[in-house]
């Protein structure tokens, strides 16, 4: 991708920051305390790129933490195979039967890595405020904060209900005996969150190249319509409305900052990254010589869903592991001569197996279907030199304005108004029909 957020780890300090210091009675010298820290501008703006770090996490592999947005979503319903070899993690096989426990190494990481961005979201939301920098920007890093912050406690809802509900800063000993909330007190953090976000963040429009990728306030309503639209389904003391929705998504509409993609087959290539569509993705770059995830910041997640074993791609050896395949039932959802499924799979059956203008060498044997995600196809080009196939540089998309419509759809449509609701989802359907294959293909 050309621009992306430079993420900083910022673990170290937070840790010190919350340290025990009657341990140790001395005065510092030639320190800066965490507060402090703050004041500075870019050190201001670095705590906030720890924030997005840790929703990056969420695409990462190493020894000890592996999971992927797909394992709790495509994996767990018909649209998708585990794929792989039949004996590789049994953890995400355990996942997909519905039987882990608080082991299962990608449930466990989730919820760390999400306590740990919650941890850093509470360290800008209850330190900023004392900072002295520009107001204006005080603001926007305060909404990106809590944009941050409610994007877990959404996730945290929607996987795991009843969770403790942190919103200060608390040490490890304090976490520990943190009070387990309801599925009811995880929504509403979620929407308290996406609310104060709106209000403070600007619109996409109004950040500059290099801050492209931040949360804005179309991204915080967004994300408030989506939680509002969950807990309408799931939160049995919810007290929302569709009206509520609508509201959201009405705004977003009327903001003019975003339209379909003119091309469909675009949205998920390189030229597709941050486009008019894009409502919020989490920004990936590919560093050649980064071995595993705490060295990169870039997504394993199309190494992950690669055809398994070394396969050649335009005489370019591009590695995967064959995980996420879809499934037949997909493949059939699709009405004849819908463009979109090139966009959607690749596979022996479909397009003779060709991808990028070359076609992979497919190991039918590691494959649960003949099918791969297309979304997650690789290039020659992630696979230069040393370990760049390990991290790729593709952006993970997070929310499109393909979804704000069929959301602002669906609230229309229980909220009497099938009419209109009909007019903005054949509005998705017109944009299948604009698709053609890249030029490069």
């Amino acid at each position: 991708m050309r621009h992306y957020i430079k993420y900083l780890f910022f673990g170290s300090l937070l840790f010190l920051a919350n340290s025990c210091r009657e341990a140790l009675d001395l005065t510092p010298v030639a320190a800066r305390t965490a507060d402090g820290f703050l004041n500075d501008p870019k050190n201001a703006v670095e705590a906030v790129n720890a924030c997005y770090y840790q929703l990056l996490r969420l695409q990462e592999f190493n020894e000890n933490n592996h999971t992927h947005d797909y394992f709790f979503g495509d994996l767990t319903t018909f649209d998708s195979q585990i794929g792989s070899t039949p004996n590789d993690f049994s953890d995400l096989q355990r996942l997909t039967e519905w039987t882990m426990n608080n082991t299962n190494v990608p449930a466990r990481t989730l919820w760390s890595v999400g306590y740990q961005g919650v941890h850093n979201a509470n360290y800008v939301i209850t330190s900023l405020p004392d900072a002295t920098i520009d107001a204006n920007l005080k603001s926007r890093l305060m909404g990106e904060a809590y944009f941050c912050r409610g994007y877990w406690y959404l996730r945290f809802a929607t996987l795991f209900g009843n969770v403790p509900i942190v919103t200060t800063r608390l040490s490890t000993t304090d976490f520990k005996d943190a009070k387990k909330g309801t599925i009811h007190d995880a929504f509403e953090q979620a929407v308290a969150d996406f609310k104060k976000a709106a209000e403070l963040l600007p619109e996409k429009s109004a950040y500059s190249a290099a801050d492209i990728g931040r949360a804005s306030k179309g991204a915080a309503r967004g994300f408030l319509a989506r939680t509002l639209m969950y807990q309408i389904g799931f939160d049995k003391q919810n007290t929302h409305t569709w009206q509520e929705v609508l509201d959201e998504t009405t705004k977003i509409i009327n903001s003019s900052q975003y339209s379909l993609a003119a091309n469909y087959a675009t949205i998920f290539e390189t030229e597709g990254e941050n486009n008019n569509e894009s409502i919020f993705e989490l920004q990936a770059t590919s560093l050649g010589n980064a071995e595993r995830a705490t060295d990169a910041i870039g997504s394993h997640s199309p190494t992950c869903q690669g055809v398994r074993t070394n396969n050649l791609l335009a005489g370019v050896i591009v590695w995967g592991w064959g995980y996420n395949n879809p499934t037949q039932d997909l493949v059939n959802e699709f009405e004849a001569g819908d463009p979109r499924l090139s966009s959607t799979v690749f596979g022996k059956p479909h397009n003779n197996g060709i991808v990028y203008g070359a076609s992979f060498n497919y190991d039918i044997g590691t494959e649960w279907t003949p099918y791969h995600n297309r979304k997650a196809a690789k290039t020659p080009g992630d696979a230069s030199g040393g370990f760049g196939w390990w991290r790729n540089g593709n952006n993970i998309r997070q929310m499109r304005y393909a979804e704000i419509l069929l959301m602002h759809a669906e609230a229309l449509y229980n909220t009497n108004s099938e009419g209109p609701a009909r007019t903005y989802l054949n509005m998705i359907r017109k944009q299948s029909e604009k698709q053609h294959f890249c030029p490069r293909v």
